[in-house]
């Protein structure tokens, strides 16, 4: 985790788990297996705690504040470990024909998948999508669904 970022609802900071990463990796792990295996969060994973951050304009208006919520560091790590899981099963079972940002496929095969197509004449298209516009737009059944029939484990999105 980056040191020096805000902590959650518990206190807890980047920079006290960094200097203690060897000693309660062990821990955290088997607490977080324990978590995955059960379908379960800890409550105060959940809990965050909401600051306003002035962005500019007036400082009486309260619209020229931002809400962020701050949220366990615990709870941020248990959700990256679930994402690392899921990203490498969505891995395993993509070809690099549909591939999303694969870090598995070399950089050359990427060139090669858009020059064949201009050598043979083929028609070629290429799709490209603004995530952080569309992620309102997601429907997170059809995303769950569609999860499950890569051969994601239902523990990671229940």
């Amino acid at each position: 985790m980056r040191n020096g970022t805000a902590p959650g609802p518990n206190t807890i900071k980047a920079d006290h788990l960094n200097s203690f990463a060897s000693v309660i990796v062990k821990t955290l792990a088997r607490l977080f297996t324990r978590h995955l295996s059960e379908c379960k969060v800890c409550t105060l994973w959940k809990t965050s705690k909401t600051v306003s951050l002035y962005k500019k304009g007036d400082p009486n208006d309260i619209g020229h504040y931002c809400p962020v919520c701050l949220l366990s560091l615990i709870c941020k790590l248990f959700t990256r470990v679930i994402l690392n899981r899921i990203d490498r099963k969505l891995d395993e079972e993509q070809s690099c024909e549909q591939e999303r940002v694969q870090y598995s496929c070399s950089r050359l095969y990427r060139y090669k998948a858009i020059e064949v197509p201009q050598e043979y004449k083929m028609q070629l298209c290429l799709t490209f999508i603004e995530l952080k516009e569309a992620s309102d737009t997601v429907e997170t059944e059809v995303v769950i669904e569609v999860l499950g029939n890569q051969g994601v484990l239902t523990q990671y999105t229940s």
